[in-house]
């Protein structure tokens, strides 16, 4: 087995496929974004002094007001039977009332009252609303919570951060115990008195993905409005076919009888021809003027919010580091992998994380309006970490040095971890359907792009549904 792990590739590209639009892709504020995480919140959100509490006085006892609280506490089940509104603790209303059919009004207000009452167990709240192993898995939930934690207590929120991807979910998992292998017979012999073995796995309450959504909602002004986060607010809206009616069809195929008619079957297919070309060539160019467009909007919008919202600059910087870091950590272990025996680089492969698989792709969807990928690599670039790279950089970074930046970012980091991570995406990018296995496509990849697999590789997956059927 070939170890090359770094080794080039090559993408076939299909034919008449269109250059990407050439856009900005530097970043503002370049020094801030290779601050430190720390030097930089206590330079744009220094904590602030805790408030000397008031002494309350506690409130006299009435047993007739005290009567008619309980009372107004109570209420009724759909099934007539009788229950009560509140728990009287809000930390313990917002853990068993948030989920995901609360508003994004329910989540902000129960989430104000809880944190009055307990700032640390409001934050445990907010992350296992997230939470896929161990809490509701609710990301649209999760996304609102942190929007009120971001709005309110932005330092909090941004510190935070990290324990989204951080695995700190444990789980024991039983392991088979294997005894010594036979010399003679090449049997593997287990003993069947041996205990069980039990190994501790460690997943995080969320994805790296989640870091990306709420940088785009962040600089959009999504995220701390409840009202504008929901499953909508990060689709990417579908291009709408145009549509006619029968009446319309009719008017249609009545013109280019009559045109036939009059200027002759030939001469009337190479005008249309010619008129669907200029048609195809204006819309064309509408779009290409759109997406221009579209282009400089988020590229004044990114500018504006980096250089006058100190949150902002706090989160884009955070997000960059921690994509930064888990990245190069990754590129490590697959050196290491690269030089390693076949059993050490078998146990190291599962300290890779996903980190890759979810980082922003050049000119994707994330990537396009925030330039994160940029951000990602000139954060590598000065720690250190592509010691390859010979590239000076002084001041703001410049196109050139940009461009630089970001093809290093895919040549040598995304590119390889991904092929190692064996994404499907990246096969299907690179037409290369018939390596892709079934066995090892996640469920919502499957779920995605089954219509794609069975237009590129019927037979294959056929073979692997029926299999599985059996």
């Amino acid at each position: 087995m070939s170890k090359l792990l770094f080794g080039p590739t090559i993408t076939t590209k299909a034919e008449g496929a269109p250059k990407l639009p050439a856009r900005d892709v530097t970043v503002p504020v370049a020094a801030k974004i290779v601050t430190p995480i720390s030097q930089l919140l206590d330079q744009l959100l220094p904590i602030a002094p805790k408030p000397t509490p008031t002494p309350r006085t506690p409130p006299s006892e009435n047993p007739l007001v005290e009567g008619m609280k309980e009372l107004q506490n109570r209420t009724r089940t759909q099934n007539n039977a009788e229950a009560f509104k509140s728990t009287t603790s809000a930390t313990l209303d917002a853990f068993g009332g948030l989920n995901a059919n609360s508003t994004g009004e329910e989540v902000h207000m129960q989430l104000a009252k809880s944190w009055e009452e307990s700032p640390e167990l409001t934050l445990r709240i907010i992350w296992n609303m997230r939470s896929i192993h161990e809490g509701h898995n609710d990301k649209i939930g999760f996304y609102r919570a942190f929007g009120w934690l971001y709005k309110y207590h932005p330092r909090t929120a941004i510190e935070n951060l990290r324990f989204i991807t951080e695995c700190l979910c444990e789980r024991k998992i039983k392991c088979k115990a294997k005894g010594p292998n036979d010399g003679d017979d090449g049997f593997e012999v287990i003993e069947p008195e041996e205990e069980d073995v039990y190994k501790i796995v460690k997943m995080p309450h969320g994805y790296y993905k989640d870091l990306l959504n709420i940088v785009l909602l962040a600089m959009r002004d999504k995220l701390i409005d409840p009202a504008l986060v929901d499953d909508s607010s990060l689709k990417v809206p579908f291009n709408q076919r145009e549509t006619r009616t029968r009446k319309q069809w009719r008017g249609i195929q009545a013109a280019k009888k009559k045109q036939n008619k009059e200027l002759g079957v030939d001469e009337a297919k190479k005008r249309r021809e010619a008129e669907s070309q200029q048609k195809v060539a204006a819309q064309a160019q509408k779009a290409k003027e759109k997406r221009k467009e579209k282009n400089d909007g988020d590229r004044a919008l990114l500018k504006e919010k980096l250089e006058n919202d100190k949150s902002f600059l706090a989160l884009y910087v955070t997000v960059s580091h921690i994509f930064a870091d888990e990245l190069a950590n990754d590129v490590a272990l697959l050196k290491r992998i690269e030089t390693a025996s076949e059993e050490e680089a078998f146990d190291l492969k599962f300290e890779v994380s996903s980190a890759a698989k979810w980082a922003p792709s050049l000119d994707g969807a994330h990537d396009r309006p925030t330039n994160l990928a940029t951000a990602i690599a000139l954060v590598m670039y000065s720690k250190g970490k592509p010691n390859e790279l010979s590239l000076s950089i002084t001041g703001e970074v410049t196109q050139e040095q940009a461009q630089i930046l970001r093809s290093y970012y895919r040549r040598w980091v995304v590119s390889p971890l991904r092929r190692f991570l064996d994404v499907t995406e990246v096969k299907m990018s690179s037409q290369h359907w018939d390596r892709i296995d079934y066995k090892h496509v996640p469920e919502e990849c499957m779920k995605n792009n089954k219509i794609s697999f069975f237009k590129h590789d019927e037979k294959r997956l056929v073979n692997y549904l029926a299999d599985v059927a059996v």
